[in-house]
C-alpha cells in the first residue's frame, strides 16, 4: 500500500510536488526560452540604438524649431522694421536700442552665436558683432532667399572669416508704407552655433563603445566624436553633387574626402524615417580589418539630416555569452532550490505565511485611511524587502497625496486670480475662457476697470508666459499683480506695459511672456491696443465680411528692460462686429494626427456665429476645440476673450 500515491505522507507529496513544479516548468522554459533570450538580447540592444538615434534626433528637431520661432519673432519688431526702412538719422537714433535687443536674446541663448540684420541691398547694419556693420551679404543665399521675402535656413556653413561653422537662419523685415503695403525693408539673420549639434550628438553615444554621427542629405556628415572627420562623405560623391555643394564656400575647404561606408548610402536613401542597420567597416577608418557593426538612425523632421549611432557587433557577441554563463547558472540554483523546497516545504510554510498576513494587515489599515500602518518584518528575505518596501512606500504615498492637496490648492488659488465672471458693459459683450494643460498654468486674461465711467467699458488683457506649470504660474501671477497695481495710475496702454515689462525684467531671470493690453471705445468705434511680442488680435465685420489682424506691437515683455511700447489703434469699428483675442495654444492646438486647429476655423466659427452673443461664440469655439482634440491631451494652455459691440 505505500506504493499508493494516496498512502504517501504528505511531506513526500508536497516534496514530489515542489519538485515536479520547479523541474518541469523550468525545464520547458529553457528549452524554450534559450535561443529565444539571445534573440532578444541582439533586438534590445539594436531597440537601444534606435531610441537613441531617434531621441538624438527629436532633440536636434526642437532645437532647429525654437530657433525658427525666435528669428520670426524679432523679424517682426517694429523697432527693426524702423530701423531697415529708415533714413540715415533714423537708422542712428534706433541702432543702439536694436543693437540692445539682440544682444538680450543671445545672452540668454546659449546656442545662437550671432544676429545682425541688413538692409534690403544686403549691406549689414546693426548686429552683435560689430564686424557685420558696412558688410555684403548679398551673394549668401540665406540673403537672397528672406530678401524675396521667404523664410530661410541655410545648411552647415563654415565662414571664411572665422572657423567656428553655423547654420543660419532668415526671415524678411517688411515695413508697411503708407497705402498699407508691406514690401521688405531688410533681413534679420541668426546664426545656431553648429557646436550645439556636436554636444547633442556626443551626448548621444556617452553610454557606448562606438560613436554617433550627424549627416546631411548628401551624406555629408555634420558632427563626429572626431572633430577632424567632419565635412567628409559616407561615401565619395558624384562631381555635380560637389559641384552643388561647393566645399571651398560652405565648408572653408578644397574637397570633400570619404570614409567609404558604402553600406550607410542604402540607408540615408531609404523613405524609412527610423530604424537599425548592419554594415561592414574598420575601427577608426584605418587598415585593420573590415568587422560587423550595428547602426540606429533617424531623420530629423525639419532638415533632410541622419542620426546614426553605431556599435560594434562584438559588444552583443559579449553580452551574448554572459547570458548563456547566466542561464547555465540558472539551471544549477533551480535544481538546488528544487530539492531544497521539498525538504523544507512543512516547515517553510507557517514561517512563510506569517510576514504575509502581516503585510496585508497594515495594507488593509493603509486602504482605511491609516497612514501610520507599518508591515512588521520578520526576516531579510524576499518577503522582508516586500515589508521593506511597503514601509518605505508608505510615507511616499503620504507625501504624494499631500503634494496632490496643495496642487489642488494651487489650481484652486490660480483660478481666482482670472476673471470670476465677464463684465456688464452696456455697449460692449464680452466673453472670456481659459483651459490649462496642466494642473497650473502660464496663460491669463483680466478685466480691468481703469476707464471713464461714462464710456462703460473695460481693459482686456490677454497673456502668455513661455511653458506652463508652477514656474510660468508663479510668473503669470506676478504680472498680474504689477499689471493691477500701475493700472491704478490709469495713462496710456504703453505707459502700462512699460511698466510692466520693467517690473519683470529686473523680477524674473531667463522667463518671458507675450501680453497684449486692448480698450475699446464704443461710441467712437475705436480699438486702442500695445501688443508686447503677442499674436494679432483678430477682427471681424460682418457687414464686409471682412478678417483684420491687427499685429502691431514689440517684443515680450522681460527680454529687455529698456524697451520701449507703442499704442496703437484701429478705427471704423461698428456694431455687430467681433474681436478674438488669444493665446498661440488655441490655434496651434493639434489633433491626433499631428494637425493643428488652425485660425481658418476660428474665421469659419466667427462668420457663422456673429450673429450671436460673445459667451455663445465663446462657447463654440470650445465645442469645435473640444471635438477636434477627440480623447487628446492638450500640449497647451489655452486662452481667448470675445468682445462683441452692441
Amino acid at each position: 500500500m505505500r506504493l499508493w500515491p494516496r498512502s504517501w505522507p504528505i511531506a513526500v507529496k508536497m516534496s514530489i510536488d515542489l519538485l515536479l513544479a520547479a523541474l518541469v516548468p523550468l525545464g520547458l522554459a529553457l528549452v524554450l526560452t534559450g535561443g529565444e533570450s539571445h534573440r532578444q538580447l541582439d533586438k534590445s540592444a539594436r531597440d537601444n540604438l534606435f531610441l537613441l538615434a531617434r531621441v538624438t534626433a527629436s532633440r536636434l528637431d526642437q532645437l532647429l524649431q525654437d530657433t525658427a520661432r525666435m528669428v520670426q519673432l524679432l523679424s517682426r519688431d517694429d523697432s527693426a522694421a524702423a530701423l531697415c526702412g529708415g533714413d540715415s538719422k533714423t537708422r542712428k537714433d534706433l541702432a543702439e536700442t536694436v543693437q540692445r535687443q539682440l544682444q538680450s536674446v543671445l545672452d540668454t541663448n546659449p546656442d545662437f552665436a550671432s544676429i545682425f540684420l541688413t538692409d534690403a541691398g544686403g549691406i549689414g547694419l546693426v548686429g552683435t558683432n560689430n564686424k557685420i556693420v558696412g558688410m555684403d551679404f548679398k551673394f549668401r543665399e540665406y540673403y537672397r532667399d528672406a530678401r524675396q521675402g521667404n523664410a530661410h535656413v541655410s545648411e552647415v556653413i563654415v565662414p571664411k572669416s572665422q572657423k567656428d561653422p553655423g547654420v543660419y537662419f532668415s526671415a524678411p523685415i517688411r515695413q508697411r508704407g503708407k497705402n498699407g503695403s508691406a514690401a521688405v525693408a531688410g533681413v534679420i539673420v541668426l546664426e545656431l552655433r553648429a557646436q550645439s549639434f556636436w554636444e547633442m550628438i556626443d551626448e548621444g553615444q556617452s553610454n557606448l563603445k562606438g560613436y554617433a554621427l550627424l549627416v546631411d542629405q548628401h551624406g555629408v556628415i555634420l558632427a563626429h566624436p572626431r572633430r577632424d572627420l567632419l565635412y567628409h562623405s559616407l561615401a565619395p560623391l558624384l562631381a555635380e553633387t560637389i559641384a552643388e555643394i561647393d566645399p571651398q564656400t560652405t565648408y572653408n575647404q578644397p574637397s570633400i574626402e570619404s570614409l567609404n561606408l558604402f553600406e550607410l548610402v542604402p540607408v540615408l536613401d531609404s523613405p524609412l524615417p527610423a530604424g537599425s542597420a548592419s554594415f561592414l567597416a574598420r575601427r577608426n577608418y584605418g587598415r585593420s580589418e573590415r568587422e560587423a557593426w550595428v547602426t540606429g538612425f533617424a531623420r530629423l523632421k525639419n532638415k533632410p539630416w541622419m542620426v546614426f549611432v553605431m556599435q560594434p557587433e562584438t559588444d552583443f557577441a559579449v553580452q551574448t555569452s554572459r547570458t548563456t554563463d547566466l542561464v547555465r547558472l540558472q539551471v544549477l540554483v533551480g535544481l538546488i532550490v528544487a530539492v531544497c523546497a521539498a525538504t523544507l516545504a512543512v516547515w517553510r510554510a507557517r514561517s512563510l505565511v506569517r510576514p504575509v498576513l502581516a503585510i496585508n494587515k497594515a495594507a488593509h489599515l493603509l486602504a482605511h485611511g491609516d497612514f501610520h500602518a507599518r508591515a512588521e518584518k520578520f526576516g531579510d528575505d524576499e518577503i522582508g524587502q516586500l515589508a521593506d518596501s511597503f514601509n518605505t512606500m508608505v510615507p511616499e504615498l503620504q507625501h504624494s497625496v499631500t503634494l496632490q492637496q496643495s496642487m489642488a490648492i494651487a489650481r484652486e488659488v490660480q483660478q481666482s486670480l482670472l476673471p470670476a465672471e465677464d463684465p456688464k458693459l452696456a455697449r460692449l459683450d464680452v466673453a472670456g475662457r481659459s483651459k490649462y494643460c496642466d494642473s497650473t498654468g502660464g496663460d491669463y486674461f483680466d478685466y480691468i476697470d481703469v476707464a471713464d465711467p461714462a464710456e462703460k467699458t473695460t481693459l482686456i488683457a490677454v497673456g502668455d508666459v513661455m511653458g506652463h506649470g508652477i514656474a510660468s504660474a508663479l510668473v503669470m501671477a506676478s504680472a498680474r499683480a504689477a499689471l493691477r497695481t500701475q493700472a491704478m495710475d490709469g495713462g496710456q496702454l504703453s505707459s502700462l506695459m512699460n511698466k510692466v515689462n520693467r517690473f519683470l525684467a529686473t523680477d524674473t531671470h531667463n522667463r518671458f511672456m507675450t501680453l497684449v493690453l486692448v480698450r475699446v471705445e464704443p461710441a467712437r468705434g475705436v480699438v486702442h491696443w500695445t501688443s508686447a511680442g503677442h499674436d494679432p488680435i483678430l477682427l471681424y465685420q460682418p457687414e464686409s465680411g471682412q478678417f483684420t489682424e491687427l499685429s502691431d506691437g514689440e517684443v515680450p515683455l522681460g527680454l529687455d528692460v529698456s524697451t520701449s511700447y507703442h499704442e496703437h489703434q484701429h478705427a471704423g469699428v461698428k456694431a455687430g462686429d467681433v474681436l478674438l483675442i488669444g493665446t498661440d495654444g488655441l490655434w496651434e492646438t493639434p489633433d491626433g494626427h499631428g494637425q493643428q486647429f488652425g485660425k481658418e476655423r476660428l474665421r469659419e466659427i466667427l462668420r457663422a456665429m456673429s450673429g450671436e452673443s460673445a459667451a455663445l461664440i465663446a462657447d463654440a469655439i470650445e465645442k469645435k476645440l473640444t471635438e477636434f482634440c477627440g480623447a487628446g491631451k492638450l500640449t497647451d494652455d489655452v486662452t481667448f476673450v470675445v468682445a462683441k459691440m452692441r
